[in-house]
């Protein structure tokens, strides 16, 4: 669970420690084993992301994720998940796949994609969820529907802020998550 104790702007406000949480919590997340929900290609370009679980879903992209992201369509069916993590660990992403079914706005508020080995983001399209790439340049062709953390922005279309409703894993300790979302509200 996050803390609900109040964050002061000076804790959060200083670029050594926003940077220090933020790598700190996609760390964290990089390490959390998958929840065993199912990601099913169908040959024709689709991808469906199939949560199991109820809460927290991580699926684990490390083996696969060059395909996802060469497909041309996600489809989401989380049912009970309330946070879903996507963790990745390529260097360089690129993908142009569409959000099938207005996805992109359903899924921003409670997915993270923890980009955490990645040097270079590039979204050709809309992009829905909150972007985690630390050491990472994005470059977004195309609108994205929820909160964006890396490390260089080249912005060719709209961002969205959408607040993130998730409940991030309490490791290592809830005060560095709550400077973190005491960050994000900073940037919204």
């Amino acid at each position: 669970k996050l803390s609900t104790q109040p964050v002061s702007v000076d804790a959060v406000a200083t670029p050594g420690t926003f940077s220090s949480t933020l790598n700190t919590l996609s760390d964290s997340l990089s390490v959390l084993k998958d929840t065993g929900g199912t990601v099913d290609f169908n040959g024709y370009g689709k991808v469906t992301f199939t949560a199991n679980s109820n809460g927290l879903a991580v699926f684990d992209l490390t083996k696969i994720d060059a395909k996802v992201f060469a497909s041309s369509e996600f489809e989401f069916k989380l049912g009970a998940a309330t946070t879903v993590i996507f963790n990745v660990d390529d260097t360089a992403v690129s993908t142009s796949a569409n959000f099938l079914g207005g996805s992109a706005k359903t899924v921003a508020s409670n997915v993270i994609w923890n980009f955490y080995n990645a040097t270079s983001i590039t979204l050709g399209t809309e992009f829905g969820g909150s972007i985690l790439g630390t050491d990472a340049m994005l470059t977004n062709y195309g609108n994205i529907e929820g909160v964006v953390m890396v490390n260089t922005l080249d912005q060719r279309d709209e961002i969205h802020y959408a607040n993130f409703t998730g409940t991030v894993p309490s490791v290592p300790e809830p005060e560095t998550y709550a400077m973190m979302l005491g960050g994000l509200a900073l940037m919204a």
